[in-house]
């Protein structure tokens, strides 16, 4: 089982997905609330791609705004919150040294997901992706450094909120390919974790009957 304390520190990440923690800055010239929003090619101190943003977010309304905590320089934690027309889109990151990772426990905390050697779970409540990509050298499963990624959408979580999160909830998509290209690229280009470039394209794989 994780340490109360570990569950904590992954606890409050997730929830600071949707707090603020610095200064707003806008993209582009004003806009009005008829102008499409226009999505920067990559967000989050331009470390993440953002081909997927455009679909977790309105496409017309108040324009993008994206804030970072720790994004600047490499830590061991820290978050980026993105907004546009009244919706937002969070984004967090854990890096761990080493610990106990077991597969099973930790997938059973929501509903399971994978991305090759990545694992982690859906959260039942919110609907937020929390996926651990191996980090490290230590060639023991469930054990070793671990890169911690955690998504999360207002849509996603209001479509939670009015119907229990299954195959059709279909904001879930567009969440599940965030997740897995912010964990591929924050582990290549930042971290460059060991193995990382064996992570494959496309979404997160929801498992969805376990």
């Amino acid at each position: 089982m994780l340490s109360s304390t570990r569950s904590r520190i992954i606890a409050a990440a997730a929830a600071l997905l949707l707090i603020g923690a610095g200064t707003w800055w806008a993209v582009g010239a004003s806009q009005s609330s008829d102008e499409a929003i226009k999505i920067p090619e990559k967000v989050c101190d331009e470390r993440v791609s953002g081909k997927a943003i455009p679909n977790l977010l309105p496409k017309k309304g108040d324009e993008f705004k994206e804030e970072t905590y720790q994004f600047d320089m490499r830590r061991n934690y820290g978050h980026c919150k993105l907004q546009a027309g009244g919706e937002d889109v969070g984004s967090s990151y854990i890096y761990r040294s080493g610990g106990k990772y077991p597969r099973k426990s930790i997938q059973s905390q929501g509903i399971p997901i994978s991305l090759g050697e990545a694992y982690g779970y859906i959260s039942k409540r919110n609907g937020a992706i929390s996926l651990y990509i191996p980090c490290g050298t230590n060639s023991e499963k469930d054990t070793g450094a671990r890169l911690i990624i955690s998504v999360g959408a207002s849509m996603v979580e209001q479509a939670t909120e009015l119907q229990q999160l299954n195959e059709s909830t279909k904001e879930i998509r567009p969440l599940a390919t965030f997740a897995a290209q912010a964990a591929r690229d924050m582990s290549r280009g930042w971290f460059k974790c060991p193995g990382s470039e064996s992570l494959p394209d496309g979404p997160v794989v929801i498992h969805w009957h376990g």
